[in-house]
């Protein structure tokens, strides 16, 4: 590695991120489309496969926070090494970041196939749902810590900058999953119709090979991968650093999913074509929202190689050119969804029923996108200068104190009309104290690392 990998700390901060997030915008949609193609061709096999697929949302996202947070603590110590140019400290940290990845999902897997029976009943499901449901997720929780492997690495290439690389990754990924999904699900080329187990191993296949691409280009090409000195004194070292932002970032990231798993639980008291219409309404926000998470992915080490480099003013116009961002991108999803609800629905799902419960949540919900944009930003932020506590902070109240309570009420007064409009405006008030959190937290880190008062640029 030379000095000049330190490449986020000079020139244009709308071109840079401009630039990350167009290649990370293709990475982000070929996985929307892996996330979207399972719910499709499960969808085919009738409303209770799928509302099995929806009950698995919840634990999937709640382990994928998890590594996520991992991914964003390695993303954040290791762009913050390069900004300072401690570049051995980068190929140790990145080693490292891999092992506390595959050791932490080796135990989340096991206590999942051990628990599964108790996990999705306390959800709600039953019967032939929970029959199904299993089905998915014991191949889903085998080759988990094996799986989890590309997504950090991915936050590590990007660290250095390069958001090429992670995009093309993923993307390749989604191919495999869309090609392999329909031939394993029903059955094609001699193979068995494996029905919700054939999306399992497909999603399993698509990401194993995904592992492998990453290594050899962390390995390879970056030469990141640094066995030498191997032993708990330096896992410890490195472990606390990366742990000390990735914590409380993995504690953010499945704060949603725990959430929404109790939401799932209140919309389940409707029965399962509610369940159904929620769970492809909440695949549908992920492709709505797919810009806004290619920019977050790109702030990340954005904000990391700067707070390195102490440039704390490309920092902050960072923020204010990604919130006009989200929220401009937001309203124009709004627009799209309200008018196109319909069709949308019934692409989904050939249940009116569910197709009745969708097109309202596509109505309601995307008002909130913006809200929602600007929430993962200030977040990806407050990681990014090493303030993953604020970050925390901020998804507790939007999650627990906003989202549940808003949520329950709302059952209680419209049914599940009336959890979606609690999901709407726990969104917009979060977004509100994102920016009051931001703000203040700045304004501090500014008076002390520069020892002046804050300027708006």
């Amino acid at each position: 590695m030379k000095n000049n990998n330190a490449k986020l700390t000079a020139g244009s901060v709308s071109l840079t991120l401009a630039g990350m997030s167009i290649g990370m915008f293709f990475g982000h949609l070929a996985m929307t489309v892996f996330n979207l193609t399972d719910t499709y061709f499960v969808a085919k096999l009738g409303t209770t496969n799928l509302a099995a697929m929806s009950f698995t949302f919840p634990i999937v996202a709640i382990l994928l926070g998890v590594v996520f947070g991992i991914g964003i603590g390695a993303s954040s110590v290791i762009s913050y090494a390069i900004g300072k140019g401690r570049y051995k400290q980068v190929k140790i940290l990145s080693t490292d970041a891999l092992f506390l990845t595959f050791f932490l999902c080796s135990i989340f897997s096991l206590l999942g196939i051990v628990f599964m029976d108790e996990i999705f009943s306390v959800l709600g499901a039953g019967g032939a749902t929970l029959m199904y449901v299993k089905k998915y997720m014991l191949i889903w929780f085998a080759v988990f810590p094996f799986s989890a492997i590309p997504m950090v690495g991915n936050n590590i290439i990007r660290a250095t900058g390069n958001a090429k690389i992670p995009g093309m990754i993923m993307s390749f990924s989604a191919i495999i999953n869309l090609i392999v999904d329909p031939i394993l699900i029903f059955g094609m080329f001699g193979f068995p119709a494996m029905g919700i187990s054939g999306a399992a191993i497909s999603t399993v296949l698509a990401r194993t090979i995904a592992m492998c691409i990453t290594l050899y280009y962390l390995n390879i090409k970056l030469k990141f991968i640094d066995l030498s000195g191997l032993g708990i004194s330096r896992f410890y070292r490195s472990w606390k650093k990366i742990l000390h932002i990735g914590l409380p970032s993995a504690l953010t990231q499945i704060f949603i999913p725990i959430s929404a798993a109790i939401v799932t639980r209140i919309i389940a008291e409707f029965g399962d074509n509610a369940i159904a219409a929620a769970g492809a309404g909440m695949k549908i926000d992920m492709f709505a929202l797919i810009t806004v998470f290619a920019l977050a992915s790109a702030v990340l080490p954005f904000a990391g190689q700067n707070y390195g480099a102490l440039k704390l003013n490309r920092i902050d116009r960072s923020y204010t050119i990604s919130n006009i961002f989200s929220v401009g991108w937001g309203i124009l999803c709004f627009l799209i969804m309200y008018i196109f609800a319909h069709p949308i629905a019934e692409i989904f799902t050939n249940d009116s029923s569910v197709a009745l419960y969708l097109e309202h949540y596509l109505k309601i919900l995307p008002i909130g996108y913006g809200a929602i944009g600007v929430c993962i930003i200030s977040s990806q932020h407050l990681n990014g200068i090493h303030l993953p506590g604020k970050s925390m902070y901020l998804y507790f109240i939007r999650t627990f104190i906003l989202t549940v309570p808003l949520c329950y009420f709302g059952s209680i007064l419209n049914g599940v009309y009336g959890v979606f409009w609690g999901i709407l405006f726990a969104n917009i008030i979060a977004a509100v104290l994102a920016v009051f959190i931001w703000r203040k937290a700045f304004n501090k880190l500014s008076d002390l690392v520069l020892n002046k008062p804050f300027s708006v640029l």
